[in-house]
């Protein structure tokens, strides 16, 4: 596993990029870290740490995510009418709702089939950003048609199933989901789809009455932003270098608010759908001492100086207090 977080820092220094240098040194410590710097060494790391050597246990279901009753699925949902472009105007779980430019991609290529490509941006501390894209595939419940599910996936085992609460066809969607994967089972949230790209005000109303089936209030939403400019004005290397101190202290209090009621929680998030339990942090850390042979004693020695001052920069944010949004969960109303 060392050899893992080892090539992970040299891919930072190769990468000119002082912020993925810093987030190494808190590798089970930063929120949204996978969001940030997610790339084929990452996603390795994380399957091997999670899923193939259980280095961390899987976060039991806490009923933070209830599964909704019958009663409050929208059974006038038309499948076939969920295609096309769609875009997420509202959420409500900041870990995974909340991102800018949501813009989705709908087909069902075989009836009952729904295949999702998903497009979401992630904010950098320098004010410019990183695009996001995945592909995602959805059955649906012959037996409850308002009912997804998004299964059978390599990447951390993770499985999301959607719950259709509300819609109107070619205005909105309203989504609730819960969800499991190797390190978390009973992660959820819901999100707001609509035709338009910005939530058309006129449709709160509605969708506030919607969310509230599932133990919600509108208030836990956050509307997303969907202009969806342009990258700013490209930074020469140096100009880079000079801000990169100062950008990284600027992000890291910007998720301070996030980073400091997870781990309350006694959570550390590793970006969309990843979260894995701070408490085990030591044991990890442990394990991985036991595993050190001579050479990598000596490379983490030749790293330590650099650990140590990426740490102390790290140290000089002030945490601050952050809302309880992914913290206290939905109490479902029981059907009358």
């Amino acid at each position: 596993m060392l050899r893992f977080a080892v090539s992970y820092i040299v891919h930072a220094l190769a990468s000119h990029c002082m912020q993925y240098l810093a987030i190494a040194v808190w590798l089970f410590e930063s929120p949204r870290c996978g969001d940030l710097y997610a790339d084929k060494a990452t996603d390795t790391f994380n399957a091997c740490a999670v899923s193939q050597q259980k280095c961390v246990p899987q976060r039991q279901d806490e009923g933070l995510y209830p599964v909704p009753p019958d009663c409050a699925l929208d059974n006038s949902w038309d499948f076939s009418g969920f295609t096309g472009r769609w875009f997420i105007t509202a959420g409500q779980n900041p870990l995974f709702d909340i991102f800018d430019c949501q813009e989705h991609f709908f087909a069902a290529p075989e009836p009952g089939d729904l295949a999702a490509k998903i497009n979401w941006r992630i904010n950098k501390p320098n004010g410019d950003f990183i695009e996001r894209s995945t592909i995602q595939m959805f059955k649906q419940d012959l037996q409850k048609p308002a009912v997804l599910y998004n299964h059978d996936n390599e990447y951390l085992h993770y499985q999301d199933d959607w719950y259709i609460i509300a819609s109107k066809p070619d205005s909105y969607v309203v989504v609730y989901y819960k969800g499991s994967n190797d390190a978390w089972d009973g992660y959820g949230g819901a999100v707001v789809y609509t035709r338009a790209r910005q939530l058309p005000e006129e449709l709160i109303p509605e969708l506030s009455a919607a969310v509230e089936k599932v133990g919600m209030k509108w208030s836990d939403f956050k509307i997303t932003d969907n202009t969806c400019p342009p990258h700013p004005p490209q930074k020469s290397l140096v100009q880079e270098i000079e801000v990169g101190a100062e950008s990284l202290e600027q992000g890291l209090e910007k998720e301070a608010v996030v980073l400091e009621q997870d781990l309350e929680k006694g959570l550390t998030s590793f970006g969309r759908g990843f979260t894995v339990l701070a408490r085990d942090l030591e044991s990890i850390e442990g394990t991985l001492e036991r595993e050190l042979t001579t050479e990598e004693k000596a490379i983490q020695s030749e790293l330590q100086m650099d650990f140590a001052k990426a740490k102390r920069l790290l140290e000089k944010v002030r945490w601050q207090a952050w809302s309880p949004q992914t913290t206290k969960g939905t109490r479902i109303p029981q059907c009358l």
